[in-house]
């Protein structure tokens, strides 16, 4: 609901078959991480991608059992993965940014049933996110201002090897990426690793404590400039959080999609002009057609309803939001469109930092 406000048509396709992508996330994003499945949906439909996410037992890539050892119980929840993904048809799994889940379905689980590959192609979210920006599916229309430094995780870069990828990324969202020495597959541990941050807060200062090397090598970098880290693996987003807090190493921690979603061109004035979109408002303006034919879906025993005179002009306000970097000029030009082409009352909703750093802290410290 919140992406809409954004991105009108926006919508997660549960359960559609047939589709190119079925989008595979860990137990703890829609419970604790919600914004991410957002963001994601939001870079898919600017992407044109077609993709859908399960509603059944499936749609969950995590996997302890694997930490565990207990390869058994790997195997069957992976045979669900995967038969998800054959029942709804699709073409590929996308992975989130897990490394212990890519692992699991693309390396371990897959061996144990069998297959010295998955039985369907499995893509994480790097070599996704990699495609997208190569073939000029994401545009990226403003560079991140804060130098980045890459932290790559064991799972997709010793075990994948994405860290070619990571750095074309990271490069098209950052013009200054610095590297952590060593990097790539001779880079130190997230302190998360093996699952052991999954063990808890008994074991959670041996972790910190045992792992100096790696805050070391976080204070080297942020030494030659770096104020982010990029880090796209759950485990090891909470566990090099736990290090950069513990030691004050005073770098900001982000997921490629976070930057992606706010650097990339969330709408513009062809995109507005799209049938796509003003098919939508005018499904807002007027939506008789809809509710005449869900009135024809109600069902038999709840008759009366059909007799209900439903309201069909559901809205004739558009609020257009200016967090997704859409140039100012560009904005004037929408909303002059809407004004006088489709007759809509507009609202926006304005981003202060388009004003930039200097004008918005006036705004905020001197003049509120």
């Amino acid at each position: 609901e919140e992406a809409q406000a954004e991105i009108l048509t926006l919508r997660i396709p549960v359960e559609k078959e047939g589709a190119d992508i079925m989008y595979s996330v860990i137990a703890p994003e829609p419970k604790f991480q919600a914004p991410l499945i957002y963001q994601a949906a939001v870079i898919m439909d600017i992407a044109g991608v077609d993709w859908t996410m399960p509603a059944s037992l499936g749609w969950d890539n995590s996997d302890m059992a694997m930490f565990s050892g207990d390869n058994e119980l790997m195997g069957r929840i992976k045979r669900t993965h995967f038969e998800t993904a054959f029942r709804l048809k699709v073409k590929r799994i996308v992975m989130g940014e897990c490394g212990h889940a890519f692992r699991s379905v693309y390396d371990m689980g897959n061996r144990w049933l069998g297959w010295g590959m998955p039985p369907i192609q499995i893509v994480h979210a790097i070599e996704f996110y990699y495609d997208l920006l190569k073939s000029g599916r994401i545009k990226i229309v403003k560079k991140y201002d804060k130098p980045i430094t890459l932290h790559d995780p064991c799972n997709v870069v010793r075990g994948g090897g994405l860290h070619e990828m990571a750095r074309y990324i990271a490069h098209a969202l950052c013009d200054n990426v610095v590297e952590m020495v060593p990097n790539r597959e001779h880079t130190y541990c997230c302190c998360a690793g093996g699952g052991v941050i999954n063990c808890g807060p008994p074991y959670k200062m041996k972790r910190i404590e045992g792992n100096r090397v790696k805050a070391e090598q976080l204070f080297d970098a942020k030494a030659r400039g770096a104020a982010t880290m990029v880090a796209p693996c759950h485990n090891c987003h909470s566990g090099l959080h736990d290090i950069v807090h513990h030691y004050g190493i005073g770098l900001e921690i982000k997921f490629f999609g976070d930057l992606i979603y706010d650097l990339s061109v969330g709408y513009d004035l062809a995109g507005i002009r799209s049938e796509r979109v003003l098919a939508f408002v005018r499904g807002m303006r007027d939506a008789t057609a809809t509710v005449e034919r869900m009135r024809a879906e109600i069902p038999p025993e709840m008759g009366p309803l059909r007799e209900l005179d439903f309201t069909t002009a559901l809205s004739s306000t558009l609020t257009l939001s200016t967090f997704h970097g859409c140039p100012p000029d560009e904005i004037e030009q929408i909303i002059e469109f809407l004004l006088r082409d489709v007759g809509l009352h507009s609202i926006i909703k304005f981003n202060p930092m388009l004003l930039g750093s200097e004008r918005t802290r006036e705004l905020l410290h001197d003049q509120l």
